[in-house]
């Protein structure tokens, strides 16, 4: 509605608006309609092609965001720091591990932008996912900041994929001492505990879980003017 709203007043789809509506739409799981409007923007920011390509890698559509990028550098268009996120998002989406770990080693030689802690875990989150969770350890052991939660809730579903009960012992340790009341350790280990069929070692972290007073968070909603 709104967007046929900006269409009947007429309104420029500046650089501003259609990267919002690129944005929104990709949120919505729109991703035909996210494109369509990127394409009738006859002005792009580096902010309008990151929102590209991470509304398809959110969609599925990794291979696509990796061309996307491709006709992004035939554009002259400096990628940034976003960028790398988005491209390793999406290479860890399509599985293409020699290729991220390719981008992630170019986003610093080639590009000179320094990793973070979103692309060291985009980079955990793409071995943990090949099933390379060696890789995935290495990374993490040389990444120059400890690991958030994110990144160990990453490493932790690649141990529940790949029925790594050990390790994924190991990581829940970490997550709790982390963030001592969150759910994601306690429950991925008993997931993990379940896809394995150990049903004795369910109960116990289900019962660590009510001895620590873990519960889910109530999920909300909100509406604002």
């Amino acid at each position: 509605m709104v967007h046929g709203y900006i269409d009947v007043r007429g309104l420029e789809l500046n650089v501003t608006l259609g990267t919002s509506l690129v944005d929104m739409y990709s949120k919505c799981g729109a991703i035909e309609e996210a494109m369509n409007v990127f394409s009738m923007m006859r002005v792009k920011s580096v902010a309008s092609w990151n929102c590209m390509m991470c509304g398809l890698a959110m969609n599925g559509k990794g291979d696509l965001a990796i061309n996307l990028f491709k006709e992004m550098q035939t554009f002259n268009v400096k990628p940034n720091s976003t960028t790398f996120v988005g491209v390793l998002h999406s290479c860890s989406h399509a599985g293409l591990v020699n290729d991220g770990f390719t981008y992630f080693t170019d986003m610093h030689e080639v590009y000179g932008i320094s990793p973070n802690i979103k692309h060291y875990g985009c980079m955990v989150d793409l071995y943990g996912r090949a099933g390379r969770l060696k890789d995935a350890l290495q990374v993490i052991r040389t990444m120059p900041m400890n690991p958030d939660i994110v990144i160990l809730g990453a490493l932790l579903g690649a141990c529940r994929i790949h029925g790594l009960s050990k390790l994924g012992e190991l990581v829940v340790t970490q997550i709790i001492k982390i963030q001592p009341l969150n759910i994601t350790g306690a429950i991925g280990l008993s997931n993990m505990y379940a896809m394995a069929g150990q049903w004795d070692n369910v109960c116990e972290a289900r019962s660590m879980m009510i001895d620590m007073d873990i519960v889910r968070e109530s999920g909300f909603s909100s509406v604002t003017s």
